[in-house]
């Protein structure tokens, strides 16, 4: 019987040759995984998108069980990312308790180590006694793996950590080992964007949450309550004269006619209002005719006294009757001067309306407008008696006027009223008076705004919580 040597040959080679070309496919595929793995990390938008697909995307290259991965902060403290399988990591179980204090016994040995560690499978014989007491209740049949992530100057800022049932191989090793640099690099570049806008409102609330940060800045908020401040207190301001002078009505009567407008300026003497005055003329006129018929009288009592000695009795009578009618006569015509009200100085004409008294009565003393010098102003203030403080004499106040609110006056508080009085709305305040610093071009009489009184010096606590502890006590009664 005759045997094919060559066909027995190629029998034997083709088998061979097909597991060569499936290990060569599986090495490209292997390598596609490694480069698109590389990629995916590279293109993540953010940190917490890297820590997902590490832990998730990295079982499409090595096969395993569990994977979780930490941070690193600047402070050497460990911070656990993501896991794998889940949405969320319950930092303070045991098993992550544990496990965060591995990391940090083999960081430690890392910065410790001349070279840079490799992925390399944990030893629990390597661990400290701590460590190694609570190896059985978690790992007790795992075979757990570390790779750090480092940067060019080998210090680690991350790390991972593999689980699975299987011993790691060399090839594997090496495998992670080249994706984890990949790993580290694009969290080294996430992390250096994160940091140059570190002022955002999101970082800003990362280190809030910070425990010693909390402590630091709550320490630093009691610390502060202390800091000595100005109190201050608000109050309507108001430009008004200085010393003007008080134009009333000096008879009961009704006014008839104003000679002056608002905010006019008029000379002394000049003519500023009139009451109505015709009772007062026709007194007047009435007066005179009985002052004329006494008169005609008492010629004729002279005449006829030289013969008749009845008529001379009655001159004394009629004299008597004559000074009494003169008297009435010079007090009517005294009225009817009083009548007209003229200006005692020089000044403005300050009231509101014309119209609004015109044909009103008013009484004797009855304050109708006033004259003032406006060269010569300060600044009324009215302070409610909710905000009244102890103000000293000289305390400093700004002056914020509605029509210039950007640009306040400066004034020093000289008076200042020991009791309050009811306005028209139903408030009780106490009148203020204070001087312009500033004197060479005085604001208008008649602006309003609002002044900042400056107190003294009190804590800062005492300034903001001076109100709620008026309003507790008045409620409570404490």
């Amino acid at each position: 019987m005759f045997f094919d040597r060559n066909r027995l040959n190629r029998g034997s080679v083709v088998p061979g040759i097909k597991k060569l070309m499936d290990q060569e496919k599986q090495a490209l595929q292997t390598l596609s995984t490694l480069l698109q793995l590389g990629r995916e990390a590279a293109a993540a938008p953010d940190l917490k998108a890297l820590s997902f697909l590490i832990v998730n995307d990295t079982h499409r290259l090595i096969r395993y069980d569990r994977a979780l991965f930490w941070r690193i902060d600047a402070r050497g403290k460990i911070h656990f990312q993501a896991a794998s399988g889940t949405s969320r990591i319950e930092r303070n179980s045991p098993y992550i308790v544990w496990l965060k204090r591995v990391a940090r016994f083999i960081t430690e040995q890392q910065r410790a180590a001349p070279e840079p560690a490799k992925a390399q499978p944990v030893e629990q014989q390597k661990l400290s006694d701590s460590l190694r007491s609570d190896w059985q209740n978690w790992l007790q049949g795992s075979y757990p793996l570390y790779a750090l992530l480092m940067v060019h100057d080998n210090t680690p800022i991350a790390g991972c950590w593999l689980e699975r049932k299987q011993k790691w191989t060399e090839p594997e090793k090496e495998l992670l080992q080249h994706l984890m640099s990949q790993y580290a690099q694009a969290f080294h570049m996430l992390e250096l964007e994160a940091k140059q806008s570190s002022w955002g409102i999101g970082s800003l609330w990362q280190r809030v949450k910070d425990r010693r940060v909390r402590y630091g800045v709550l320490f630093a908020l009691c610390c502060s309550l202390f800091l000595p401040v100005h109190i201050s207190v608000l109050a309507k301001a108001e430009i008004a004269p200085i010393d003007p002078v008080i134009v009333t009505a000096p008879m009961d009567g009704v006014i008839h006619r104003f000679s002056v407008a608002p905010n006019q300026w008029v000379a002394r003497g000049d003519l500023l209002l009139t009451l109505d005055d015709t009772q007062i003329r026709n007194q007047v006129e009435i007066t005179q005719k009985a002052v004329q018929v006494v008169e005609a009288d008492l010629r004729l009592s002279h005449r006829s006294g030289f013969q008749k000695r009845e008529d001379l009795a009655k001159i004394r009578i009629l004299e008597e009757r004559m000074a009494e009618q003169q008297s009435k006569l010079a007090y009517h015509r005294e009225l009817l001067a009083r009548s007209r009200i003229h200006a005692e100085l020089d000044g403005l004409a300050i009231f509101n309306d014309a119209n609004d008294w015109l044909g009103r009565p008013v009484q004797t003393g009855e304050k109708v407008l006033s004259l003032a010098d406006p060269e010569h102003v300060e600044v009324k203030l009215l302070l409610s008696v909710q905000d009244a403080i102890h103000l000293p004499e000289g305390a400093e106040v700004l002056v914020f006027l509605d029509i210039d609110p950007l640009h306040p006056l400066d004034a020093v508080l000289y008076r200042q009223a020991y009791e309050g009085r009811a306005q028209p709305d139903g408030s009780v305040v106490f009148a203020l008076h204070a001087r312009l610093r500033n004197t060479e071009k005085p604001p208008r009489i008649g602006l309003q705004g609002t002044a900042k009184i400056y107190g003294e010096r009190v804590t800062l606590y005492y300034y903001l919580f001076r109100r709620p502890l008026v309003i507790f006590r008045q409620t409570l009664g404490l």
